[in-house]
């Protein structure tokens, strides 16, 4: 069976869903990224942290045993955190601070089969996007494969 982008996008947010503060976690929004880091939606955005974006970056799709192909996703997993105390503070590691976000979303992501026939999520790369005096924004990329049909 092929998985639709969707469905991988949704099987992502019910991964990290624990996170979030309705389930007892401390992420006051789990969500597909919908442009909240343009300019001038940062300070909206900003409000709601801290906050788990989730972003379809893209496919590499090789050739398989026709009329198959290896699609190997990868989906970006965007961090942000604030602390009127300073940038130092809004990276904590614990369960809030970009880093420690950092290493919950691995938790729940990393080495985990989130649909029956995609191979396990693998974390590939963790990047700074943005650090204001009170704001700290990261990515963390995971790569899903999965055999598509011709």
């Amino acid at each position: 069976m092929t998985y639709t982008l969707t469905e991988i996008e949704d099987a992502i947010l019910a991964a990290l869903a624990p996170l979030g503060t309705g389930q007892g976690g401390s992420v006051k929004k789990i969500d597909s990224y919908g442009g909240e880091l343009d300019e001038e939606k940062i300070a909206q955005f900003a409000v709601t942290v801290p906050a788990i974006l989730v972003a379809y970056a893209g496919s590499v799709l090789v050739p398989d045993a026709y009329p198959y192909l290896v699609e190997t996703g990868t989906w970006a997993i965007l961090i942000a955190d604030r602390n009127l105390r300073g940038n130092r503070q809004a990276r904590a590691d614990g369960p809030e601070g970009t880093y420690g976000l950092l290493v919950s979303v691995r938790l729940k992501l990393h080495g985990v089969r989130l649909l029956s026939n995609l191979r396990p999520a693998t974390l590939k790369r963790q990047i700074a996007l943005a650090n204001t005096p009170s704001l700290s924004i990261y990515s963390a990329e995971y790569e899903i494969i999965q055999h598509v049909r011709d």
